[in-house]
């Protein structure tokens, strides 16, 4: 259970405090698949070569692997809403210097704006599940989580979307500035929606607790059975995640019509969370292992089937069921990771947590740029999926004999 915190004020979880945190949540996650669209394209374009693509994925998700053990410390020492706060304002101001560079057709300049935006992003991500149970009363955590499920599952569908038709009438050459800079006021607004919120504290998260070490949030995920296997799920989940994403540009190219179209196959990995997002929402789920296991090999065999298919209407419905079961997944996973783990520890428990998911990013991107250009996109992806199969299995394997106690998820009322 999460433990209860000191001196935290009415207004710190009042349904404003947690409205302004999802509404912040909503329009960075809008602004950063503007961003994805419009490089994966803006690199195809410079390079003429499929390699830039996944070269983006990896700059993308390596940083994220050393900052996000970063993260733990400063939710402790700043509060997670500053930390999200000065993060965006960040990110915004380098997404907007992308422009200029794209100009200028400086590639190995993006390629290093692209590295310091998302070592920020991975800065910023663990500490809005550190905020929650701050701003969250306990038993709305999990509905909470629904709804910002919905809010990234949503842009996927909404913004890559609105990315092709943008990049389309915008031309060749502006329409990749248009969502750089629509990105860049998106950061700016979410980081004034949060910036005022400052919940207090948790009971025993500074004095009355000794310094950690950064491994602590990982013995903490591992001492439980549930929660390790959150934890390998998780990072089989990312590893097919950033495979795919490694190799949308490429596949849509080769088999469904051209570069541009690659927005419409994102729109449809936002349209399986979404459909998770409206069923979870009205039906909490209480996790166990086996809906868990069950449901990450629903994530990863459709994947596996993409990597087959010529149809793109087949592709787009493998692309929905892989991310309805994905969407499912982190919901459970995060709601339990906060409900289970006291608040005192939830800082260094997201940033391992996020460290672990962007460590399987990374995977999953190296394999789709090593394997790609060897084998072929679609058994790179292949593979990548064997992989995220092996790991899940693994997960299961090891389980304790002796199951620690928990306490359920909160059933919150329709």
């Amino acid at each position: 259970m999460v433990a209860p915190e000191v001196g935290a004020s009415v207004a710190a979880r009042s349904p404003r405090g947690a409205g302004r945190l999802l509404t912040a949540a909503y329009i960075s996650f809008y602004g950063d698949w503007l961003t994805t669209t419009a490089l994966v394209v803006l690199l195809l374009r410079l390079t003429g070569s499929p390699a830039a693509p996944a070269g983006y994925i990896l700059a993308r998700v390596a940083p994220r692997v050393v900052a996000a053990g970063y993260s733990g410390g400063l939710g402790e020492r700043w509060g997670p809403t500053r930390v999200i706060a000065t993060a965006w304002v960040a990110q915004g101001l380098i997404t907007a210097s992308i422009v200029p560079l794209y100009a200028a057709h400086s590639l190995v300049s993006i390629y290093v704006a692209v590295v310091a935006s998302q070592f920020l992003n991975a800065i910023a991500r663990p500490s809005i599940g550190t905020a929650i149970p701050r701003l969250v009363a306990p038993n709305r955590i999990a509905r909470f989580n629904t709804l910002l499920s919905g809010a990234d599952s949503s842009s996927i569908l909404v913004a890559p979307a609105m990315g092709s038709v943008l990049l389309q009438i915008s031309g060749r050459m502006s329409g990749p500035s248009v969502l750089l800079i629509l990105d860049a006021v998106s950061f700016a607004l979410a980081a004034v929606l949060i910036a005022g919120l400052v919940p207090a504290p948790p009971a025993g998260s500074r004095a009355a607790r000794k310094p950690r070490s950064r491994s602590s949030g990982i013995r903490i995920l591992l001492s439980d059975d549930l929660l390790r296997l959150v934890v390998v799920t998780f990072a089989a989940g990312t590893i097919t995640a950033a495979a795919t994403q490694s190799i949308l540009v490429v596949a849509a190219q080769q088999r469904f019509g051209g570069a541009n179209a690659v927005g419409w196959l994102y729109s449809a990995v936002g349209a399986g969370a979404l459909v998770a997002t409206l069923v979870l929402v009205k039906r909490p789920v209480r996790l166990t292992r086996t809906k868990l296991s069950l449901t990450a090999f629903v994530m990863i065999v459709p994947l596996a089937l993409f990597s087959i298919v010529h149809q793109v209407w087949l592709a787009l419905a493998l692309l929905v069921i892989t991310e309805a079961a994905g969407a499912s997944v982190e919901i459970w996973g995060n709601s339990d990771i906060q409900e289970r783990v006291p608040a005192a520890d939830l800082p260094r428990a997201n940033a391992a947590l996020f460290s672990i998911w962007y460590g399987g990013m990374l995977v999953g991107a190296l394999g789709a740029l090593v394997l790609g250009p060897l084998v072929g996109w679609d058994r790179a992806l292949a593979l990548m999926c064997g992989l995220a199969a092996v790991l899940v299995l693994a997960g299961l394997a090891p389980a304790s004999r002796r199951e620690p106690a928990t306490t359920p998820l909160t059933e919150i009322p329709d």
